[in-house]
């Protein structure tokens, strides 16, 4: 294993990068700023969008606690606080047990990069090479996107912070650049929609919510089916969103209409 300085997560991803206070009573939505410290408003701003169920994959004999996941044509990759798991698409078992080289509580992929969240630090994969980077301003990372171009060039890092109810834009050398604050939310994960537009899971109050593209509010939210178990990550694979429940080895699968 090798830490690496920031230049080399640089390297890694191999292109450049552009990149609170929790209330219950409050909601969130409406006009906030971007930079550090902006933060959600009203939650009557908030456009409604429709999450459609089109079912649940159980993952066969996996009794772990699962953060996040990755799915792809391979099928479904989940992360643990103790290891990764992989299963096909149906939910059978590919891996023997857990793998503790990959552990994380939050996660995306890409080829061969493979980018996980820990606490304050996001690890990546590079092939068979670990990198670490410090989240400078991140206390509990629960959750990494990383947005690219259609050629896969690497562009932000978007990190979900559940201590501090913030969605954070990061550049390569882990330094947050933008931050969002969602009052009153858990966010457990991040992810880029087909559309490019950049969602987080917010597991106290069971929705998805979006964020304008500039990352000075939210504007959108879908609200989550009920599978046992809390919602901890989410992945989308070509058109559909794979939403992981912790301690309930389930996953839903679900598509999501953004129709303007």
């Amino acid at each position: 294993m090798r830490v690496a300085a920031a230049a080399a997560l640089l390297s890694a991803c191999g292109g450049n990068t552009g990149a609170g206070d929790r209330n219950p009573e409050s909601g969130a939505g409406g006009a906030g700023n971007s930079g550090r410290g902006g933060a959600a408003g009203a939650p009557s701003a908030l456009r409604e969008l429709t999450l459609e169920s089109l079912g649940e994959i159980t993952l066969a004999g996996f009794t772990g606690s699962v953060e996040d996941l990755v799915v792809d044509q391979d099928g479904i990759t989940v992360v643990t606080l103790q290891g990764s798991a992989h299963f096909a698409l149906d939910g059978v078992a590919v891996s023997d047990g857990i793998n503790p080289q990959r552990v994380g509580a939050g996660a995306d992929a890409f080829r061969n990069n493979w980018f996980a969240t820990v606490r304050g630090s996001v690890l990546v994969y590079y092939g068979w090479e670990l990198m670490v980077s410090p989240l400078e301003g991140t206390r509990s990372a629960t959750g990494v996107a990383v947005d690219r171009d259609e050629a896969g060039a690497f562009q932000h890092l978007y990190v979900a912070d559940s201590e501090d109810a913030q969605i954070q834009e990061h550049t390569t050398l882990g330094g947050a650049v933008r931050a969002l604050v969602v009052p009153g939310a858990d966010l457990q994960g991040v992810a880029i929609s087909p559309r490019r537009r950049l969602f987080a899971l917010d597991a106290l109050q069971r929705r998805l919510v979006r964020t304008t593209e500039d990352l000075s509010a939210l504007d959108a939210v879908a609200r989550l089916p009920d599978p046992p178990g809390e919602p901890s990550g989410m992945h989308w694979s070509d058109s559909l969103l794979y939403v992981c429940f912790r301690d309930s080895n389930r996953v839903a699968v679900l598509r999501l209409d953004e129709e303007e």
